[in-house]
């Protein structure tokens, strides 16, 4: 008979830090803005715009150490992409790529192993789970009624000179992040590389993010994680949560992420309603088509418009261009290159070749596949509601680089890395010794 072990409750000075780089992610790009307009020490605001890039480090030296039982080949795997990463690091620089840009990719590369290492460290993951997750979610909440707020007031008074003045989005873009090309207007927006300036369009900063992409791939787990809630304990609380995020989600204009829920709400479904899927199916597809019978024109709109122009032809010019199956360096694919992929696979392949893309790959396969095992093993609200959202996300680097972007996957790959199964113990003993079902149904 299996064991069952009482997690100790207790506050880890790890699992503190863990929580601080996730929402310092999320405020650096409103607090930084005002430090340097109220001091404008510009060499100060840098460095702490890069100490989460150190707190990562060191994050990961730690719990790679300290990892007990996982399983061998995830460290295998990763240790082996992270050094083919390091070595394209001077095939970049031999390119004559800037070393700013160079370091910016490979930061992008090493953020999946890193932070699904640093999320497996977590102490006493049942807590964690329970009690400080929804917490994190309630502040995304917070978050995006305040970009709810913000919104309207933009609508109505106008906040513009709010955030160029006040909160110096323009300068802080420029001095310290580099993409003063991503502002449109003053607020943020989106571009595509050399390829895409004319496709420039203006989308709204919801909650503090500088970027609306940031939050749009933020908001998309605690929407699933209080979608969830709904259909296994229907609460008012859960649903104006829900309500909230899907709502400021909408508002980022980000739509892969709104595209994505579609498919992540039918899958949370056929696992939650298991009698009722095949009602789920019929009323999923009759009601689809008549959907689009009766807003055709409006959906084709919304799928295809100048952002969609400047994606595809994006994608179409970087394949073209990639001449080396080798790989030609770090930093010469990609978002603020000449070559701007608008696809994290085909940036991958371009920068570190055939080698470097089957690594990447294998390790997004790897991370997925133990996410899912405890998915079909404990069937919990809160171990579903991050593993589906966190394995369709990967989708969107089809069309998207936002995968590899630091602000959008933190909070994704560390919870990742939170869930996943070590090998060394079964499954099912797994969840009996931290007693999953009764923890978290």
């Amino acid at each position: 008979m299996a064991i069952r072990i009482k997690p100790e409750k207790r506050h880890s000075f790890f699992n503190f830090l863990v929580v601080f780089l996730v929402v310092w992610c999320a405020m650096q790009d409103f607090f930084l803005p005002i430090l340097l307009q109220l001091t404008g020490a510009v060499g100060f605001v840098k460095v702490l715009f890069y100490s989460k890039d150190v707190l990562l480090i060191i994050l990961f030296i730690y719990a790679f150490f300290k990892t007990k039982g996982i399983k061998t080949s995830y460290a295998v795997l990763s240790l082996t992409f992270m050094a083919v990463a390091f070595i394209y690091i001077f095939v970049g620089l031999a390119a004559k790529v800037e070393a700013s840009m160079v370091l910016a990719s490979f930061r992008g590369w090493i953020l999946l192993p890193c932070l699904f290492y640093i999320g497996y460290a977590i102490d006493n993951k049942p807590h964690f789970l329970k009690k400080t997750l929804p917490r994190i979610f309630r502040f995304y909440v917070l978050l995006a009624i305040f970009g709810l707020v913000e919104y309207y007031l933009d609508k109505t008074i106008g906040t513009k000179k709010f955030w160029t003045d006040t909160v110096g989005i323009t300068e802080y873009m420029d001095v310290i992040k580099g993409q003063k090309g991503r502002l449109v207007e003053g607020l943020p927006g989106n571009f595509y590389g050399s390829y895409g300036e004319k496709f420039l369009s203006q989308k709204r900063v919801c909650s503090v993010w500088a970027s609306p992409l940031a939050a749009g791939y933020n908001f998309l787990l605690p929407i699933s994680y209080y979608f969830s809630l709904m259909i296994k304990k229907p609460k008012l609380k859960y649903a104006i949560g829900f309500g909230i995020c899907f709502w400021a989600l909408w508002l980022t204009k980000t739509r892969a992420i709104v595209l994505l829920c579609v498919p992540v709400f039918l899958l949370l479904m056929f696992h939650f309603w298991a009698k009722a899927r095949i009602l789920i199916l019929i009323v999923t597809v009759v009601g689809g088509i008549a959907f689009f019978a009766l807003f055709q024109e409006k959906i084709m709109g919304y799928l295809f418009d100048q952002s969609t122009g400047g994606h595809t032809e994006s994608i179409i010019l970087s394949l073209q261009s990639i001449d080396s199956f080798l790989g030609t360096g770090l930093g010469t694919y990609g978002v603020g290159t000449a070559i701007g992929t608008e696809s994290t696979f085909i940036t991958c392949y371009g920068q570190l070749g055939v080698l470097g893309i089957i690594l990447y790959v294998w390790l997004i396969l790897a991370f997925v596949t133990s996410n899912l095992r405890m998915v079909s093993c404990t069937g919990s609200a809160v171990v579903v509601s991050i593993c589906v959202p966190t394995a369709c996300l990967f989708l969107t680097g089809l069309i998207s680089e936002q995968i590899i972007a630091y602000t959008s996957s933190v909070l994704a790959f560390i919870l990742m890395g939170a869930i996943a199964c070590p090998r060394r113990v079964k499954v099912y003993r797994y969840v009996q010794n931290y007693n999953y079902q009764r923890v978290y149904q």
